[in-house]
């Protein structure tokens, strides 16, 4: 039922063009590893420690690894605070970017999980940033709208079951159309603190929407992925990170009870995440099939096992 794909990039992603920029080679002998994530990982020149590497692992393609250069170069120009993006770049066979590297930032996952009495503050800091954040536009005729990103990655959406197909599809349309700077992969651990001023880092897959598509990112860790997650991606268990997340939304509307028409909407876009995430990575499926199907018994059980599992190895 569930066929290995390969993933993609939308072929009219950015008006049709396949960027073929050439990449400066560089000799990873001379660059210090500091640290790893899913898809890639990072170093610091050996020489200049203000030169921050960031390489993808050897299964993002190239044509997403420019992109996502693209993407971070764009964002640079918009007036946000971010690190400087220099040179789109490989190692003779992964491709990444250079940039600029801030000696002594914190993330505020950090920050938080040092001192978890300050998650209140610091959400309400994050809230403010993602504000401003949120009320940036951006030049719309050399990007596209994140929803219209998503819809043409799932495609017919053929590597799930015809009923979740039908459902999620739907899903779509509840979103109304924004074009507010989005990061894509809004969370904690991607604003940072550093000599006192807030950066957005991680900028790869930004782009423009609706702003309640930057809230289900979280949302899906949240809700739909092993409980210990949050442990691993932001160093937050997860009561505090339920915590900071609720915060972040009262302190961004402005309200102690978030509409539930907000919240229905940031849970559909995260259900389209969960089909993403099945797409990208088709062992997925097990845990969100049942999700989606509204299967909610069967889910919380996959759910705490994947939970057991991932605190076992």
């Amino acid at each position: 039922m569930f066929k290995d794909i390969k993933p993609r990039i939308p072929k009219n992603y950015a008006h049709g063009r396949y960027y073929d920029m050439e990449a400066k080679l560089i000799n990873i002998d001379e660059w210090r590893l500091v640290g790893e994530g899913g898809v890639g990982k990072s170093y610091v020149n050996l020489e200049d420690d203000s030169l921050f590497l960031k390489l993808n692992n050897t299964a993002v393609s190239r044509e997403h690894a420019e992109l996502e250069y693209l993407n971070s170069k764009r964002f640079c120009t918009l007036g946000l605070p971010t690190p400087g993006i220099y040179d789109f770049v490989t190692d003779g066979t992964r491709y990444g970017y250079t940039g600029e590297f801030l000696k002594g930032k914190k993330s505020f996952a950090s920050i938080m999980a040092g001192n978890p009495s300050c998650i209140d503050q610091m959400a309400c800091r994050f809230a403010q940033k993602t504000r401003e954040l949120h009320n940036t536009m951006v030049d719309t005729s050399n990007s596209q709208d994140l929803m219209t990103l998503k819809r043409e990655y799932l495609g017919d959406m053929s590597f799930v079951p015809k009923d979740v197909a039908d459902v999620v599809s739907g899903y779509f349309d509840c979103i109304e159309q924004g074009y507010s700077c989005l990061l894509s992969d809004l969370n904690p651990g991607n604003l940072i603190l550093y000599q006192g001023k807030e950066y957005w880092i991680d900028t790869g897959a930004s782009s423009y929407g609706n702003p309640i598509i930057d809230f289900a990112s979280m949302y899906m860790v949240l809700h739909f992925m092993p409980l210990n997650m949050s442990k691993d991606l932001f160093h937050l268990n997860h009561r505090q990170f339920r915590l900071f997340y609720t915060k972040v939304l009262q302190y961004y509307y402005g309200k102690a009870e978030i509409d539930a028409d907000i919240m229905d909407k940031i849970r559909k876009v995260a259900l389209i995440n969960c089909c993403s995430a099945i797409r990208f990575q088709p062992s997925s499926a097990p845990l969100f099939i049942p999700l989606l199907r509204n299967q909610t018994l069967r889910f919380e059980a996959i759910r705490i096992l994947a939970s057991l599992k991932r605190q076992n190895k």
